[in-house]
């Protein structure tokens, strides 16, 4: 009642104020007033009322900063139609305003994110082209320079997602550039490292000439440890995709790579295990290697916390290790890994609760031999197969109740003499 009451004593005062328009800045304030007390719809009524007032009164540069209030709501309600139309409303009635070509500036930052919502990235481009080429013009102001940064950051994006390697390249060059002259250089670094990640991706045979000189870069040494893992481990992940594998393996001689590798960096174990998996991916090839990324990776998964982010790195780490213990002819633990790779697996929270299989134990994922049935059968353990969610619908062959299943066609990696493995 008292939110109730206080909005009503708000709203009364803004209809007071609108009898004479008055200032914006009571306009502006009242609505966030009404904002902070989780009214945004009524924040939109009044702004919307207040801009068509000020059309009225001819006053642009008062509607342009409200229909700019406007679309700050819609981005947080995260509606790019609407943010969209109040975006370049503002613009428009801002053009007769050269207090507010600044703010300008920005809204036409945010206009290009709201096109590239809306898939309309010819739109986006074209604006965000006209804010990068401000760091062009000779005494640009620091704000329009940040903002230019974020505009080449949308430009690089967008051009590798297209394929346009070297173009993101170029992209990332010139941020990196005008990070420098912002004094941002923990940021250029950064930027720097993810222009030699698209030339490499450009060129997958060769390593960028410049990517040996960001380790030993004193603006990237001094960006945060943890940091530094997290930006290896993507550009890592991105350069073992496109199969440049010369500039991935250049990256396991960072100093960082290295010393995951000897266990003595005190990092998240989340990106100590994602790392160990690019490397078991690298590896797979040279078993050896591989499978002591894969244990490292499955070590390292095992201390985290948060179930969320721990099982699917678990589950891989398992897969990858059974893989390759079958894979040189070791199929007793191979079975083993992969049967625990099952179990930890989480339940299929899109299922109903009385429909949903639940992970079982890890007895009833491994068949042991049928000693009661006098040849070479299979025991049909009601707890069925382990494994849940989308691998139990594709695998399952087992009928009613928990189910058994047919333990030759769990796995297609995996010899048919598998069910005749014991576990102690």
């Amino acid at each position: 009642m008292l939110r109730f009451a206080l909005c009503l004593l708000l709203l009364g005062s803004s209809v007071a104020t609108a009898t004479a328009v008055g200032n914006v800045e009571a306009w502006l304030a009242t609505s966030d007033s009404l904002r902070a007390l989780g009214q945004d719809a009524a924040s939109l009524d009044l702004q919307k009322s207040a801009q068509h007032e000020y059309e009225k009164e001819g006053d642009p540069c008062s509607a342009a900063l409200l229909a700019g209030r406007r679309a700050e709501i819609h981005v947080d309600w995260k509606n790019p139609l609407h943010a969209d139309l109040a975006l370049s409303e503002a613009i428009r009635h801002s053009l007769q305003c050269p207090d507010l070509s600044d703010d300008r500036v920005g809204w036409r930052l945010a206009l290009a994110e709201a096109n590239l919502e809306q898939g309309k990235r010819n739109e986006a481009r074209d604006l965000l082209l006209i804010l990068a080429r401000m760091s062009e013009a000779e005494g640009t102001s620091d704000h329009r320079l940040g903002l230019a940064v974020e505009a080449m950051a949308k430009l690089a994006e967008m051009a590798f997602e297209e394929g346009s390697y070297l173009e993101a390249e170029l992209d990332h060059l010139s941020r990196a550039s005008t990070l420098l002259e912002l004094d941002r250089r923990m940021e250029a670094a950064e930027a720097l490292g993810w222009a030699a990640v698209c030339r490499a991706m450009e060129h997958p045979g060769d390593v960028p000439d410049y990517w040996a000189s960001i380790p030993a870069n004193p603006a990237w040494q001094a960006i945060p440890l943890e940091e530094r893992v997290v930006h290896g481990v993507e550009w890592g992940r991105i350069l073992l995709e496109g199969k440049a594998l010369s500039t991935y393996d250049a990256l396991g001689n960072w100093p960082w790579a290295e010393a995951l590798r000897e266990g003595g960096l005190d990092v998240s174990a989340e990106w100590d295990a994602r790392w160990a998996l690019l490397q078991s991916r690298r590896w797979r090839k040279q078993p050896t290697q591989a499978l002591a990324a894969s244990l490292h990776a499955e070590l390292a998964a095992r201390v985290i916390q948060d179930a969320e982010r721990r099982e699917p790195l678990l589950v891989e780490a398992l897969r990858i290790r059974s893989g390759l213990l079958a894979e040189t002819g070791a199929h007793g633990p191979a079975y083993h890994a992969l049967a625990e790779a099952d179990i930890n697996q989480k339940r299929d929270r899109d299922e109903h609760y009385l429909t949903a299989i639940n992970p079982g134990s890890f007895g009833a994922s491994i068949a042991v031999e049928d000693s009661s049935s006098g040849g070479g059968g299979f025991r049909r353990s009601f707890g069925g197969w382990s494994i849940a969610g989308d691998e139990r619908k594709q695998e399952e062959t087992g009928h009613g109740g928990g189910g058994w299943s047919r333990v030759e066609e769990r796995d297609e990696r995996l010899p048919r003499c598998v069910g005749r493995l014991r576990i102690g």
